[in-house]
């Protein structure tokens, strides 16, 4: 079992992730997220309920300097949902527009693709990774899965022993988690 919230938000995170699960969401990557800020408001407030929680999640957005847009919408998501859920209670309640997300920037990703001299370089040097026996195996799996496949990082990750199928030569993936799209 998860360690227990500790803000005096406490209660209410509890049972907004029972409603989530309720409604069959696994709910595992938002958890994470709600435990960090639970830990943030605990660390600010130190017991004190009644501070405005609207400052405590642009405090708590604004402690993250340096993180990719897509990662503090995809958190203020999160707690924006937990501010509706409480809103069914206190209809005044405050819940944080979208804006309070930073707007996309200009992705400084460049694609690469490998050449089969670097791939059969890196392949190579999975030999060398320690400390366990099964590290390089492992590596060297997933390096030639992401290649050979396309799969996403995320998805190969994903992946276990069930969705293979060696007698009929079949990988199955399972539809887009949203856990994976950070």
């Amino acid at each position: 079992m998860s360690q227990p919230f500790t803000s005096f938000l406490a209660n209410d995170l509890e049972a907004f992730l029972e409603f989530k699960r309720t409604l069959g969401y696994k709910y595992e990557r938002p958890e994470f997220t709600l435990r960090r800020f639970d830990r943030f408001v605990a660390g600010c407030v130190e017991g004190e309920p009644g501070h405005p929680l609207d400052r405590l999640v642009l405090d708590w957005l604004s402690s993250m300097p340096g993180r990719k847009s897509v990662s503090v919408a995809s958190e203020l998501g999160v707690v924006r949902q937990f501010c509706l859920f409480l809103r069914r209670r206190d209809p005044d309640g405050f819940v944080p527009g979208r804006a309070w997300a930073p707007g996309p920037a200009q992705s400084q990703f460049l694609p690469h693709i490998f050449s089969l001299t670097e791939i059969s370089v890196l392949l190579e040097l999975t030999g060398a990774l320690r400390p366990t026996p099964f590290r390089p195996l492992a590596v060297r799996t997933l390096i030639l899965m992401l290649y050979c496949t396309g799969l996403r990082f995320g998805e190969a990750l994903w992946l276990r022993v069930r969705d293979v199928d060696l007698d009929d030569a079949v990988l199955f993936i399972e539809g887009a988690r949203p856990e994976c799209w950070i």
